[in-house]
């Protein structure tokens, strides 16, 4: 088969209804339709719809806390500490960064004073959704 299998993906918060394809996840997806990662989600509760030509499929909850590096639900000293080595490499092509830079939040392919910003906002709140 050629082309794209979906024709279309969105990321919804739950309950919310259709929504247009803007949600990007921070470091999963640099680009979803035509919007690019300033569009991204601090944390919450998602689901993604994904439609073809033979209808549609909702994928189960995905609970999105940006920052919370480690995934204990939390966004705590052990999240900053791993932040902060990334921050100290910098470029995301570096080879001691982890796979897939999840530290750019804002897809930019550096971790710097922008993705702090991010972090810090996730900090503040410590528990996730």
């Amino acid at each position: 088969m050629d082309g794209d299998v979906w024709s279309s993906v969105v990321w919804g918060p739950i309950g919310a209804g259709p929504v247009t394809p803007k949600l990007v996840i921070g470091g999963l997806f640099g680009l979803v339709g035509s919007t690019v990662a300033a569009n991204i989600a601090m944390w919450g509760v998602y689901d993604c719809v994904v439609t073809d030509s033979c209808g549609a499929l909702v994928t189960a909850a995905s609970h999105v806390c940006l920052g919370d590096l480690n995934s204990d639900a939390l966004v705590d000293d052990a999240d900053f500490v791993a932040f902060a080595a990334s921050y100290e490499l910098l470029l995301c092509t570096d080879g001691a960064m982890p796979v897939g830079c999840p530290t750019d939040f804002n897809n930019d392919t550096v971790v710097d004073d922008a993705d702090f910003s991010y972090f810090a906002q996730s900090y503040d709140v410590l528990v996730c959704p």
